[in-house]
C-alpha cells in the first residue's frame, strides 16, 4: 500500500507564486518558497522561466526576495527583499547588472506600482503617528488611541498610517517624494495612462478604523489636487481604462455589513459621474477565497481592461473554484476565459493577446505556474513537488444536499485509504466568507492517508455562490450554519453506496476561526461526535468584540454588547459549556489577534471546572495564520496533534 502524507512531508514542500510576464518576451518571473533547513522559517527567491533555458534562479540566495513588479517596458524588476537587513524595495535591471536598494524606510513598503514611463514608482509605507516620548516615559510602553493597534500577523504597534510616496528609480540621488502630509491611510496606488495622476483608496475621515468604507480618490500630481471619485463604497484594487477616462474597481456599499459581497464597479475619472455596477446580474465575487493550508501566496490583479475598453477581465470564484472571466461593459453575457476548474491564485496577462502566466492549484496539487492563452491551451512550466507523484493522494467526490430550510449546499467527501467502514471527520472552514474547493488541503490529505475520511462543505456564508448565500450567516452566527454542515454530514452518511467508508459511530469534527467557533457551538448542541478539535476558535462573543483586531466590526450589525447582551450571550458556546461532553482539543496561537487566545483559555477553564476531557495547546509567536504560514516546525507539531487526537479516539 502506498504511503500517504505524513506531517513531516510539509518540510519537503515547495510553493510557487506571484508570476509576472516580461513584456515583449515569453519570459516569466515568479517566486519560489521553501522551508528553511532549521524548519523555523521560509526562504523566498525570484526565479525566471524562458522557453530556451527553462527555470533558473534570478535573485541572489542572500536574504529573501519576493513580490516582483515588472516595469511596463520589461527592462526592470522591482521587488521586496530583506537582504539589507530590513525589508525594502529593490530594483533589478533585466538587461544585466546587480540589484540595488531603492528605499530605506522604517517600515516595509507596500502597494508598489510602476508609472507608465517605467521610471517612477508609487508606493505606500507605514509611518508612525506616535507622539515623541517625554522625559520619564518608558520606551517599551504602548499608548493606544485608535482601534487598530493590533493587526493579524503583526506585533502590537503604535499609532500609524500608510503614507503615499513617489520614487524616481532612475535618479537615486533624489529622496522619496511624499505625496501626503496628513494622518490618513492610503492603499492600492495606480497611475493614469498619461502618468499625470495617481488613484488611491482611502477613508479621509477622522475615525477611519470604525468603518468598512474606503473610497476612491484621484491625486493630480502637478497641483496636488484631490478629487473624490466615489461616495461611501468599500473600494479595492482600482485600475484605469486605456484612455484614462474611467476607473474600474472591486467594491461594495456595505448594505449587508461584513457579509456584503464585492462586485465589479466603474466610475468616471473626473468624478462627474457616480459609480455604477458593471454586469450587476453576474452575482459572483471577484478575487480568490478558496482556502488552502498548503498553497502559494495569492497575488491577483484588479479588473483588467481590454485595449478597446469594451470588456474587463476579472478573476472570480464560482462555487469551490476560481476562474478568469470576461465581463462586457454593455451588459452582454459574461463568458469564462479560464473556467473554474481549478483555483487561480496568481495572474499576469496581456489583454491584447490573451497571453498569460498564472498560478493555479487543485485538490491534488499545491500549485504550479502555467503559461499560454487563457482561451487556449496552457503549458505547465514548473514541477514544484515531483515527490508527490510517489505519495498516495485521495480524490474528493463532490455532492450537493439541502439544509433543513431548503438551502442547497455544495460539499465534498474525501475517501481514506481504506474500503471498509471507518472513522470520518467533519471539517468546517473559517471566514465565514471563504470557501473550500479546488485547492490542496494538507490536513485533509494527511487524515485520508491515515485512514480517516473527510467531509467538508460550503455552507451559508461561503463565497462563490452569490449574495443570497453569503447574507444569512450574519443573522444567526451559529444556528443556521450548524444546520448546513450537519445536513451535509447526514447526507454523506445516507449515501452508503457512494461513501461506504463512513462509520456513523466513529465521527470527529474540527474547524478553524469561524469553523472553530462552529465546532464549539455544535458541541453544545449534540454529543454525536467521539472527538473534536477547535482551532483558533471563538467561544465568547461578548469578549471577542473588544479583544479581536476586527471584533468591533460585529457592532455594525448588532450594536455593542451593552445594547444587546442577550444576542452575544445566546450565540456564545461558553454560555453553554456545561452541555459539552465530547473530548475537545483546543489549538491556538499566542499572538492570534483575529481570534485571541483568551477565547480558548475561557473554554478550557470552563471545561476543566466541569470535569470534561479537554486539552489546550499554545503556539508561541504565532498568529491566526499558523496552519497556513506559521513556522514549519509548529505547523508539523499541529498536524501531528490532529492526527493523534483523532487517531486515538475515533
Amino acid at each position: 500500500m502506498t504511503q500517504g502524507l505524513v506531517p513531516e512531508d510539509l518540510y519537503r514542500m515547495i510553493w510557487v507564486e506571484s508570476p509576472v510576464r516580461r513584456p515583449g518576451t515569453p519570459d516569466v518571473v515568479y517566486v519560489q518558497r521553501r522551508v528553511r533547513a532549521d524548519h523555523k522559517g521560509y526562504e523566498r527567491n525570484l526565479w525566471v522561466w524562458s522557453p530556451a533555458e527553462g527555470t533558473r534562479p534570478l535573485s541572489t540566495p542572500v536574504g529573501n526576495s519576493w513580490a516582483p513588479q515588472m516595469a511596463p517596458d520589461g527592462c526592470s524588476l522591482a521587488f521586496l527583499s530583506d537582504r539589507g537587513g530590513s525589508t525594502q524595495l529593490w530594483l533589478l535591471p533585466l538587461g544585466g547588472g546587480e540589484a540595488r536598494q531603492l528605499t530605506t524606510l522604517p517600515f516595509a513598503p507596500t502597494g508598489v506600482a510602476w508609472a507608465p514611463d517605467s521610471r517612477r514608482l508609487a508606493l505606500t509605507a507605514a509611518e508612525s503617528l506616535a507622539e515623541p516620548l517625554l522625559p520619564g516615559y518608558a520606551d517599551d510602553v504602548l499608548a493606544v488611541r485608535r482601534r487598530h493597534y493590533r493587526t493579524n500577523g503583526e506585533k502590537l504597534h503604535e499609532e500609524r498610517h500608510l503614507a503615499l510616496y513617489i520614487l524616481d528609480a532612475g535618479d537615486l540621488t533624489r529622496d522619496l517624494t511624499p505625496l501626503t502630509e496628513d494622518a490618513y491611510s492610503y492603499a492600492s496606488p495606480t497611475w493614469s495612462p498619461d502618468g499625470s495622476s495617481v488613484a488611491v483608496v482611502s477613508r479621509r475621515e477622522p475615525d477611519a478604523d470604525g468603518s468598512l468604507i474606503r473610497d476612491l480618490w484621484r491625486l493630480d500630481l502637478a497641483d496636488r489636487r484631490w478629487t473624490r471619485l466615489t461616495q461611501d463604497l468599500a473600494v479595492q484594487l482600482p485600475s484605469w481604462s486605456p484612455d484614462g477616462t474611467t476607473l474600474a474597481f472591486y467594491g461594495h456599499d456595505g448594505r449587508f455589513g461584513r457579509a456584503t459581497c464585492a462586485a465589479l464597479w466603474e466610475v468616471a475619472a473626473d468624478g462627474r459621474r457616480a459609480a455604477q455596477r458593471v454586469a450587476p446580474a453576474w452575482d459572483r465575487e471577484p478575487g480568490s477565497h478558496v482556502l488552502s493550508d498548503a498553497r502559494g501566496a495569492a497575488s491577483l490583479p484588479g479588473p483588467l481592461w481590454t485595449p478597446d475598453s469594451r470588456e474587463l477581465w476579472v478573476v472570480a470564484d464560482d462555487g469551490g473554484a476560481t476562474g478568469v472571466y470576461s465581463v462586457p461593459r454593455d451588459g452582454s453575457p459574461v463568458r469564462p476565459l479560464l473556467g473554474a476548474l481549478r483555483s487561480v491564485y496568481g495572474l499576469s496577462v496581456d489583454t491584447a493577446t490573451g497571453e498569460a502566466a498564472l498560478a493555479a492549484a487543485t485538490a491534488r496539487s499545491p500549485g504550479e505556474i502555467y503559461v499560454g492563452r487563457l482561451e487556449g491551451a496552457l503549458t505547465r512550466i514548473t514541477d514544484a513537488n515531483p515527490w508527490l507523484e510517489a505519495v498516495w493522494l485521495s480524490t474528493p467526490k463532490a455532492f450537493r444536499t439541502a439544509s433543513p430550510d431548503g438551502l442547497t449546499v455544495e460539499a465534498w467527501a474525501l475517501p481514506p485509504q481504506a474500503d471498509t467502514p471507518g472513522p470520518a471527520v467533519l471539517e468546517i472552514h473559517g471566514g465565514p466568507h471563504a470557501g473550500y474547493g479546488e485547492a490542496f488541503m494538507f490536513e485533509f490529505q494527511m487524515l485520508a492517508g491515515l485512514g480517516i475520511g473527510v467531509v467538508y462543505s460550503n455552507p451559508r456564508g461561503s463565497t462563490g455562490y452569490g449574495q443570497d448565500h453569503c447574507t444569512p450567516v450574519m443573522d444567526h452566527w451559529g444556528v443556521d450554519t450548524a444546520h448546513d454542515v450537519l445536513a451535509v454530514l447526514d447526507a454523506a452518511l445516507g449515501q452508503s453506496s457512494q461513501f461506504p467508508w463512513m462509520d456513523p459511530a466513529r465521527l470527529g469534527i474540527t474547524g478553524g476561526s469561524f469553523g472553530g467557533y462552529l465546532t464549539n457551538w455544535i458541541l453544545t448542541q449534540t454529543d454525536r461526535f467521539r472527538a473534536a478539535i477547535a482551532q483558533r476558535s471563538v467561544s465568547n462573543r461578548y469578549s471577542f468584540v473588544g479583544t479581536s483586531d476586527m471584533g468591533f466590526r460585529g457592532m455594525e450589525e448588532y450594536g455593542g454588547p451593552w445594547a444587546h447582551p442577550e444576542h452575544y450571550r445566546d450565540s456564545s458556546p461558553l454560555a453553554f459549556a456545561d452541555r459539552i461532553t465530547t473530548p475537545l482539543l483546543l489549538l491556538h496561537a499566542e499572538e492570534d489577534w483575529r481570534c485571541p487566545i483568551e477565547q480558548a483559555e475561557q473554554l478550557f477553564q470552563a471545561l476543566k471546572m466541569l470535569g470534561r476531557e479537554v486539552e489546550l495547546v499554545r503556539y508561541p509567536g504565532e498568529s491566526h495564520e499558523l496552519s497556513r504560514a506559521g513556522q514549519p516546525y509548529h505547523r508539523v507539531d499541529r498536524l501531528w496533534r490532529i492526527a493523534r487526537w483523532f487517531g486515538s479516539r475515533l
